[in-house]
């Protein structure tokens, strides 16, 4: 019954070309002052939320992945390799499966890999309230508030209304 994230680092590395190609995606270039690169930035962020981490790429790029993130002593089914790069859905499904086999209870969150966060605490605060949405009773207590930044925004239901007979 833990908590779990899963990092979507696939993609064929033609939105930034030339910087990136197929065999160096976005999310393996360090496109920011620090040299880190944009998974390794990811899954920096996303360690201290989860009781796992796990990256979901393709096969191609599953090598590379794990050099990324060496250092890290993450265990070695941290790196789920899709056998062939079929999309989002597919990918999700196929990572979603493996975590449900060893713990079938699982609460499951994805993120994207190859994208810039400004502000960590703000993006780890947003995933948090996701999660606790879907799930508030696994929560010892509830995250912290949504952030009220002019670039953040949430998505709020719309308010219930009472039905009216005429």
């Amino acid at each position: 019954m833990g908590y779990h994230i899963l990092v979507l680092a696939g993609g064929s590395g033609t939105r930034l070309w030339p910087l990136s190609r197929a065999g160096v995606p976005k999310h393996l270039l360090p496109l920011d002052a620090t040299g880190v690169t944009l998974l390794r930035a990811t899954v920096d962020r996303m360690l201290p939320l989860a009781d796992s981490v796990r990256v979901v790429t393709t096969a191609t790029q599953a090598d590379a992945c794990r050099r990324a993130l060496a250092d890290l002593s993450l265990p070695s089914e941290a790196v789920i390799a899709e056998p062939e790069a079929k999309g989002t859905g597919p990918a999700l499904g196929l990572a979603t499966a493996w975590v449900a086999q060893e713990d079938p209870e699982a609460l499951i969150s994805s993120v994207h890999a190859d994208h810039h966060i400004e502000d960590g605490d703000a993006y780890r605060a947003a995933v948090l309230a996701a999660a606790y949405h879907q799930h508030p009773e696994r929560f010892v207590r509830k995250p912290p508030a949504p952030p009220r930044l002019p670039a953040t925004s949430w998505i709020n239901p719309p308010e219930e209304k009472e039905a009216t007979a005429q």
